[in-house]
């Protein structure tokens, strides 16, 4: 790092995010009997699980859930060690006001599925049909109490910061530790983005050179995400930046010149177009391994 270089107690925060919700399956012991005696096969051979609500019944609430932890992996780092992740400071209020609205969002589901219980206990009983039994159930207020999401935002501290009673030698070593995590965090912050590139444009390079071409003369086999994931990374790669590695810089350039100049229509629309993305994403995957190695 340089003197130009903010530290990261003056350019992040540590975030910990927690989500859960009530488990959707649960082990039927008749129907595992049944299937073992007509297998043939010793109970350790397996078991037998059943979904206890139709598909959609919670499709709101888990999808509040994993939007929120996933946004929680997108625009944030993790810790040296296992605990918060680091938040950019220029991220904080996007964070925020995606949690917030998540927490809203949220309660709102749980108070949805709960006033349709009855059809919730309905449509699980058509489902399953004789696997259905009420005992397996819950009341809905116990079910939604183990469905939630929250987050802590805390300062990171300075490395020079030291408050605990301790004599000058033993400040001396804990200021270099901290120096040394510090040092740490900025590299496994840079070599994360590189992975998380690698990876992404990747995959970007293998849709393309497999998609195949429909009656209408369009490619199939990749979505539009394969296109805005990429535009998504390079968004946030300068905030998630730290260290202020040039090379992660030079990365997201090259990618928005290189890859995010046609959108998913015309990549599908014309194999030139497709031929050239994926060669070009390619070329960056192997320059990040050779950056990086």
């Amino acid at each position: 790092m340089t003197n130009s270089i903010p530290t990261l107690a003056e350019s992040a925060v540590q975030v910990r995010f927690r989500g859960g919700r009530y488990g959707e399956t649960a082990k039927d012991d008749g129907a595992t009997a049944t299937v073992l005696n007509d297998s043939g096969a010793t109970p350790e051979a397996g078991e037998f699980r059943k979904r206890l609500f139709a598909r959609d019944s919670m499709k709101r609430i888990r999808q509040t859930i994993n939007g929120a932890r996933a946004m929680h992996y997108h625009i944030t780092v993790p810790w040296l060690w296992k605990g918060p992740a680091i938040l950019p400071s220029v991220s904080f209020d996007r964070y925020c006001d995606f949690m917030d609205n998540g927490k809203l969002d949220l309660a709102d589901a749980k108070s949805e599925f709960k006033c349709e219980w009855p059809s919730v206990l309905r449509d699980a009983e058509s489902q399953l049909n004789g696997l259905f039994n009420v005992e397996d159930y819950p009341s809905p207020d116990v079910i939604i109490g183990k469905c939630y999401m929250d987050y802590r935002i805390s300062g990171i501290p300075a490395t020079d910061d030291i408050r605990a009673n301790v004599t000058d030698a033993q400040r001396q070593r804990i200021e270099a530790d901290s120096r040394n995590d510090e040092r740490d965090m900025m590299a496994q912050t840079t070599a994360h983005i590189a992975g998380r590139v690698s990876k992404l444009v990747s995959h970007m390079a293998d849709a393309l050179r497999s998609a195949t071409v429909a009656k209408n003369g369009n490619a199939k086999g990749f979505h539009s995400s394969l296109v805005s994931n990429v535009a998504d990374l390079v968004e946030i790669m300068d905030s998630l930046n730290l260290a202020g590695d040039k090379r992660i810089t030079d990365l997201a350039k090259a990618m928005k010149r290189d890859l995010l100049r046609h959108d998913a229509d015309a990549l599908k629309e014309s194999d030139n177009f497709r031929t050239d993305v994926a060669d070009k994403a390619t070329a960056i995957a192997k320059s990040v391994g050779v950056l990086f190695a």
